[in-house]
């Protein structure tokens, strides 16, 4: 019975040393948090298709809009994506759309715009360049915005990313300081 016990305690041993040396480190244990959202936002999900399903033409954006000078912002916006051309894999896209500034979630309206804008899609990555017109209830004048954004989607309907504004002012009160400062706004949003 002795030797029944100390063979099954070495057979035991030995599946486990077998099931040790057979296991493989993690590809980068020590990564720090901005490293995986480097590594995310860097690479491509062919599987999800956020930015290429037909019957999903509008865009809701909401996110915090920060302006040196001016501080935090609530922005709340819409886009239509009136044209695509592509497949899957790659396509071009245009879109009207309109963005509303808030001093705080429920504050003041600071500006009101319209927007075009022009999107190049990579399977789940969406870059996008447009203008547009508004008029800044802040600065009693009208501007023209030209902005350049990256949003990544995060599943089938959701998407994030950074968007950077610079506004062009006609004229009003305190326009030429304002003028030279961008915006940069944490995209967050929704498909429909």
């Amino acid at each position: 019975m002795k030797r029944i016990l100390i063979t099954l305690s070495l057979l035991a041993l030995c599946w486990q040393g077998n099931a040790q040396t057979n296991t493989t480190p993690p590809t980068n244990p020590e990564q720090t948090f901005f490293q995986s959202v480097g590594a995310y936002f860097t690479s491509f999900n062919s599987d999800l298709n956020t930015f290429h399903k037909e019957q999903d033409r509008f865009d809701i954006i909401a996110g915090p809009e920060n302006q040196q000078g001016v501080g935090i912002t609530a922005v709340l916006a819409g886009r239509w994506n009136f044209y695509r051309k592509g497949d899957n894999t790659n396509s071009l896209q245009l879109s009207f759309g309109g963005a509303m500034r808030n001093a705080d979630i429920a504050g003041t309206i600071l500006s009101e715009e319209g927007e075009f804008a022009l999107s190049l899609v990579k399977y789940d990555t969406k870059l996008t360049f447009g203008t547009g017109a508004g008029y800044s209830r802040q600065f009693k004048s009208g501007y023209t915005p030209l902005f350049a954004e990256v949003t990544k989607a995060l599943t089938p309907n959701t998407f994030a990313g950074l968007r950077i504004t610079h506004d062009f002012y006609f004229k009003g009160s305190g326009s030429a300081t304002k003028a030279n400062t961008p915006k940069l706004l944490i995209v967050t949003g929704f498909t429909f």
